[in-house]
Parts: C-alpha cells; structure tokens; sequence
C-alpha cells in the first residue's frame, strides 16, 4: 500500500506498480517437482467513481470470498481511483460492498473472468434508502 500512497499524482509511477503487479500475478511459474503448483490468480483491480464519475481517493470495502464465506473489511486508498485486491488462491467468487460518504454499490466478481487484467469499472450510486448489503 505504502508504493500506491507515494504514488498519488503521478499517473506514471501509478501504471509502474500496476504493471509490477501484473508481472507478479501472471508471470509462468515453475511447476513442483510434482507437477501441481499452480500461478495464484490475478489480483482485481477496480476503477471507483462517484455518482457523478470522479475518481475517488479513498474507498470503504467489506467483502466475502466464495464459496468458504469468509469475510473482510477496510478502508482502502484509490489512487486515481484504482484500488487493487490480491485474490484469494481458493475463492470462486468475490462479493464486494463498496462504499464512500452519500453512495455505495455492490459487486460481483467471478475468479474466472474473461479479462483478469483488465480494471473493472464501479460507479457508486447516491445512497437513498437502505445501506446495500452483500447478499446471504
């Protein structure tokens, strides 16, 4: 996290330490000698914006990975609205609540997407009502 935080405002240290994280997640890697390690997934790196498309700098999260149901939470920095989350090696499925002060949106994220290095766009929605909620 210290590199995204120093990286504020310098779009190219920025792509820099996306492109660290791309190299380290998909790089081949060499199998066990029996054959059955294999390259943890990609991390998922989301591209958040309010309600009216700016790009937030900081972003509340609570989460669940599927389908073991363990849960996680914080408050991650979003560095011109990029925030990067490390996949879990044994998770199917990721459940996301994103939210910042006056909007929010839940997301879905299946281990086997079509384009795993590619950002997923969230624009959060004004809150008007109930909190959303990440589903039982």
């Amino acid at each position: 996290m210290l590199a995204f935080e120093a990286a504020i405002g310098d779009k190219t240290a920025t792509v820099s330490v996306l492109g660290w994280c791309k190299d380290r997640w998909t790089q081949a890697r060499r199998p066990a000698p029996s054959g059955r390690r294999r390259a943890p997934p990609p991390p998922a790196c989301f591209r958040v914006t309010d309600p009216h498309g700016a790009l937030l700098t900081s972003v509340q999260v609570e989460g669940r990975w599927e389908p073991s149901g363990h849960t996680f939470e914080g408050r991650w920095p979003a560095v011109d609205g990029l925030c990067v989350l490390a996949w879990a090696g044994h998770a199917r499925r990721l459940q996301l609540c994103l939210r910042a002060p006056g909007a929010s949106a839940v997301v879905h994220v299946d281990a086997a997407r079509p384009d795993p290095m590619r950002a997923i766009e969230v624009r959060l929605r004004a809150a008007g009502g109930a909190k959303p909620r990440l589903e039982p």
